[in-house]
């Protein structure tokens, strides 16, 4: 589709009056936009504005710009959808890497056999190749091919193919976006200005040879399994972008650069400089420290849409709230820092990239940085951190002066610790209340009003590390202890690892009678790793806890909560066996506990009702288990509470699996409604209760409504980083939703990302897994790239998973349809009658529907003479419009038929 001036203008007004309609008035003023093409743009840039974080840039704004890039077709052709086995010179591509707006990038290897060699291949978006583009193409290659540094991947050959096609032959990096890395790794703040600094090195590296990279983002630098940062797409802004560019031409703008990440005077259409890299460098730092873009969705869409002149006001890093680095690190010489980087106007940012370096090697080596000017003061302050050794002995003897008793339970509970340690424990607790006591009085807040929690919490924990480690390493522990279980409670989840993970290197190292800390140390990890994966290491440190606990000896409340962890863990690793058994020893423990009207009773509740749901036992079964979790909540909470939300909530899939729709959608109703009112903010129990509710409303067949709440769950999921298991089957939903609705790119999106978390949870040989392949396989098949769904499926058989005799219907329907593609009917009607064997019609669920549909519209192709009774199935129990099409005399292309129900 082609989209001409006047109906792109038509599209931004439209766009404009419809942003500022409250969100429940949305979608009724876009049902009355009559062109379904401007309709569905409206929509994409709606989506972009409204989404937080990196959803921005990594779904809706790669497929605006994408499409985009596609439809301007007096400049650009669309590239071809299969590229696989295409001959590149003396390169053969092999399957498809990514696509964006810039073009498709392929894994490609040696075509003519002279030497195996795998290589990245980057297809540019085709367009009219006259002589002078093309001498000015290959003249440039030349030059990126002159680049030999050791961290950018370097261009191997290039040129245009015969059909008009520009390529390039790069280096192919094994490798994780550095943001990802950065994150995964729970780097420091030091890191990763280490790893910025080689990649400005090899920026400043590549303007000496007069090239500018014109798109430093963190998808372009990758790094390795050595940790080491390789710059990539180096020229590609510059090959793309036109030799003359209008500057009030939006689309032009998008053509070569990132608009999230891009300099402001290459949104405005000027020439490209080193500036531009200067800019690029600052807006990676920045988003390396922060965890935030420079500019949200609302920028970007506005960029897109009206080409609007951008007059970026970006607040210091240290006023934006993260996880990952504390306020008081960034606060001075880093927030200069990259506020220079990232001046609007040229003339203020620093003159090179290595003027930017070396402010960045300064500030590591603590002297003053040239961003923050010469003041006396200011160097006497660096004087000092360069030598904090010689002044720390008098420093601490300072703050040992302030004392409160604000931390008076801390020292109490200390306090009851074994006789033999008494005083060595009562010593610490003196030490860290009186520390405290100085973190209260003396933390500067990141808004210059009363420091808040994560103030209190960042400089605690910087202030445990760098003056009272060296001290008393346990008690650096003790503190660090006590900032990981708040941060973690407060969803900061990569600092309280990393205060955690302190913590116990610091009491491994200290020895002694240390039991009890450790235990506490190593239940808190067990709960992060739950969250987050691998679900193996949470397995380890919660079974290293219950054995610590034994030994001090813990409590029963302690002891009982670190088994039924334990229990939980095992279960989500699929050790059901083991984990029913503890679970179910704990519950015999609790009465005499005096724990019955308990938190922990209720979640070892939940656990016994998920491993009965896993091991495939009749959902009956699970009923009373959720009267009596209604029961405890109720009197433990009341009914308006967050976790009372959360009990109705986590018993919605099991009325579901029964067949009760009524109770179950009263449930989910109840629940969302309960923590709406309760959580404002980004919540887990809010992003779970609104998640279920879109559950019942998928299986009732109401798909819009559906999308819409997946759609609000994900949002939370995304602010709160979340990556269980259940933000992974939402995710998973709402691609079938979006497949079902031919939204195929988005499906993918979200699949893409369902893998992902699969993975890093440990979860890639498993029956998700198998779900999520052949969920993708279907939606490739439904775009028209056959071979490319072959080829997925392949993969996905050579898994552990796949070697399983009990396959997911999800996975046996991508084998059927893929036969039905090739028209294989007779193999796809094998895997179909074993498949309408095991999945019969009923009407408490709705998968059973997609083999049989199938199986008529093979008969129907392969003309079968009565498929009477398949009909006559489908009309009994299938009572929405998607049956009914596929019932009823098929259409040409049988797409009733291959519809997702």
């Amino acid at each position: 589709m082609s989209l001409d001036s006047t109906t792109w203008s038509r599209v931004g007004v439209l766009f404009d009056e419809i942003v500022a309609l409250p969100h429940d008035q949305r979608r009724q003023r876009l049902a009355q936009i009559e062109s379904a093409e401007v309709r569905e743009w409206v929509e994409k840039l709606l989506e972009a504005h409204d989404a937080p974080g990196e959803a921005i840039v990594d779904q809706a704004l790669d497929e605006i710009v994408g499409r985009m890039f596609d439809e301007r077709s007096d400049a650009f052709q669309v590239m071809p959808e299969d590229l696989s086995g295409k001959e590149f010179g003396n390169w053969r591509s092999v399957a498809e890497i990514g696509r964006g707006g810039m073009g498709v990038v392929m894994r490609g290897e040696r075509a003519d056999g002279q030497f195996e060699k795998q290589v990245a291949i980057k297809l540019l978006s085709p367009g009219p190749v006259g002589p002078e583009r093309r001498e000015r193409f290959l003249a440039e290659i030349r030059a990126l091919a002159r680049l030999e540094h050791p961290n950018i991947a370097h261009l191997i050959d290039g040129g245009i193919s015969d059909d008009g096609i520009p390529y390039l032959v790069m280096e192919f990096v094994e490798g994780m976006r550095i943001d990802h890395w950065c994150r995964q790794t729970h780097s420091s703040v030091q890191q990763r200005l280490r790893l910025l600094l080689k990649v400005a090195s090899a920026v400043s590296y590549a303007h000496g040879e007069l090239v500018v990279h014109a798109d430093i983002q963190p998808a372009n630098v990758l790094v390795n399994s050595q940790g080491e940062p390789k710059l990539v797409d180096f020229g590609i802004a510059g090959l793309l972008r036109p030799q003359h560019v209008e500057r009030s031409d939006s689309a032009n703008v998008v053509l070569h650069c990132s608009p999230a990440y891009a300099a402001p005077e290459q949104l405005h259409g000027e020439r490209l400089t080193t500036a531009c890299d200067v800019f690029g460098l600052g807006a990676l730092m920045y988003e390396l420290l922060t965890g935030q873009r420079i500019r949200n969705g609302r920028d970007v869409t506005a960029i897109l849409l009206r080409g609007r002149r951008v007059e970026d006001r970006i607040s210091p890093p240290s006023r934006i709230r993260s996880d990952m680095v504390s306020v008081s690190a960034l606060r001075g010489d880093l927030d200069a820092i990259c506020c220079k980087a990232l001046a609007a106007r040229v003339e203020q940012r620093y003159a090179n990239v290595q003027e930017f370096s070396d402010d960045i090697a300064k500030h590591l080596a603590h002297y003053p940085v040239r961003a923050r000017g010469s003041g006396r003061l200011y160097a006497f302050c660096r004087w000092l951190r360069r030598n904090r050794i010689a002044v720390t002995a008098g420093g601490l003897a300072a703050a040992a002066l302030l004392t409160g008793a604000g931390m008076a339970l801390w020292q109490a509970e200390v306090a009851r610790t074994e006789a033999s340690n008494a005083q060595s424990q009562a010593q610490r607790a003196v030490l860290v209340r009186d520390f405290l006591q100085t973190v209260f009085v003396s933390t500067d807040p990141s808004d210059g009003s009363v420091p808040d929690a994560l103030d209190l919490l960042n400089e605690g924990a910087r202030r445990a590390r760098e003056d009272i480690a060296g001290e008393d390493p346990a008690a650096a522990a003790d503190i660090l202890l006590l900032t990981g279980i708040s941060r973690l409670e407060l969803n900061k989840m990569d600092a309280a690892a990393s205060d955690l993970r302190d913590a116990l290197t610091l009491l491994q190292e200290v020895g002694g009678e240390t039991n009890r800390e450790l235990s506490k140390i190593h239940w808190n990890l067990g709960r992060f790793y739950k969250r987050r994966g691998p679900v193996d290491s949470a397995i380890k440190h919660y079974s290293k806890a219950v054995t610590l606990m034994e030994q001090w000896p813990a409590p029963a409340k302690e002891r009982l909560k670190a088994k039924s962890s334990l229990g939980s863990a095992l279960m989500e690793a699929g050790q059901l066996t083991k984990a029913e058994t503890l679970i179910r020893e704990v519950l015999q423990e609790i009465p005499a506990a005096g724990l019955e009207v308990s938190r922990l009773h209720l979640d070892t509740l939940n656990h016994l009702s998920t491993v009965i749901n896993l091991a495939g036992r009749n959902p009956e079964k699970q009923l009373p288990i959720h009267e009596k979790r209604f029961e405890i909540a109720r009197k433990l909470y009341g009914e308006n509470n967050g976790w009372y939300a959360y009990t109705l909530a986590d018993a919605v899939p099991t009325y579901r699996k029964l067949g009760l729709h009524r109770e179950a959608m009263e449930l989910a109703g109840r629940a969302e409604e309960n923590a709406k009112r309760i959580y404002r903010e980004p919540h887990l129990i809010k992003a779970v209760a609104i998640c279920n509710y879109a559950a019942v409303l998928l299986q009732a067949g109401r798909l819009d409504e559906a999308l819409e709440r997946y759609n609000e769950s994900i949002r939370i999921d995304t602010a709160l980083d979340r990556n269980d298991l259940h933000a992974e089957s939402c995710r998973r939903d709402r691609a079938y939703i979006r497949a079902a609705l031919s939204d195929f790119r988005g499906a993918r999106s979200d699949l893409v990302h369902s893998r992902e978390m699969l993975v890093s949870r440990g979860h890639r040989d498993s029956s998700q897994w198998l779900v999520n392949c052949g969920l993708e396989v279907s939606v490739l098949l439904r775009m028209g790239k056959v071979q490319q769904a072959a080829d997925t499926l392949k993969q996905c058989e050579k898994s552990e998973a796949a070697a399983e005799k009990e396959l997911p219907l999800e996975y046996e329907q991508a084998r059927a349809e893929l036969y039905f593609f090739r028209d294989d009917f007779q193999q796809s009607a094998k895997v179909l009658s074993a498949m309408r064997d095991e999945y019969t019609p009923e009407q408490t669920s709705r998968r059973w529907q997609r083999p049989w549909m199938l199986s008529l519209l093979v008969a129907r192709e392969s003309g079968w003479p009565n498929p009477t009774a398949l009909v006559q199935t489908l009309a009994a129990f299938g009572n929405d419009s998607t049956i009914a099409r596929c019932a009823d005399e098929p259409d040409p292309a049988g797409q009733g038929c291959l519809a997702l129900p």
